[in-house]
């Protein structure tokens, strides 16, 4: 079922009535309206209230097999939790997304116009950025000493070098992903490959 009508924003009531349910469970998403500034100002984004299950959440655009979904947290304080932004998977077939974290609370980065102050945002969409970035210091790394590094050994290389607690429990978390991305150890694990090494792939 999908609700793709124009409506009037505010606070909405989705009753559903099964009339043959094996469980009782459903999945729902709701996107935002980047349609209408004036409404995203005053509402910011839509949500479900803080009783639901805010498991499955991710958008589609991060549940490619090969993509690098990343969750956000704050690295200016330690003792904040993830970001309430930050959606949870898994994936709606199961698979463990996100797959990392990385700062993405209250950053400041330039700005996209001419003025010369730094834009302060918050976001996944702040976070990505900073995987890229470890990324991109990776391929240097790895073309300083010939290699070349598939997907896969990226992905390896850089969930293997993660920082944990936070997450305080082991293995996969819904919103960490795997744990906090380690720029300077996914740097040297890509320094301390030799040429025409492959790196295991689990």
């Amino acid at each position: 079922m999908i609700f793709g009508a124009p409506s009037s924003f505010g606070n909405w009531i989705v009753r559903i009535h099964g009339l043959k349910a094996a469980d009782g469970n459903f999945h729902a998403w709701i996107e935002r309206d980047d349609n209408n500034r004036a409404k995203q100002q005053l509402f910011n984004q839509s949500h479900f209230q803080s009783s639901v299950d805010n498991s499955y959440t991710l958008n589609s655009i991060c549940c490619g097999k090969k993509s690098i979904a990343v969750g956000s947290y704050s690295a200016k304080v330690d003792s904040l939790a993830i970001s309430y932004f930050s959606a949870a998977g898994p994936t709606r077939d199961g698979r463990h997304k996100p797959e990392i974290s990385a700062p993405g609370h209250s950053v400041a980065a330039a700005r996209s116009r001419v003025e010369a102050e730094a834009k302060v945002s918050s976001g996944t969409i702040m976070a990505a950025p900073v995987i890229t970035g470890v990324i991109a210091l990776m391929f240097a790394e790895a073309a300083k000493s010939g290699l070349k590094l598939s997907i896969d050994e990226i992905r390896k290389l850089l969930f293997s070098t993660i920082r944990t607690n936070p997450p305080s429990s082991p293995g996969w978390d819904i919103q960490y992903g795997n744990g906090r991305v380690d720029a300077i150890a996914a740097i040297k694990a890509v320094k301390a490959l030799k040429i025409n090494e492959p790196v295991p792939i689990q």
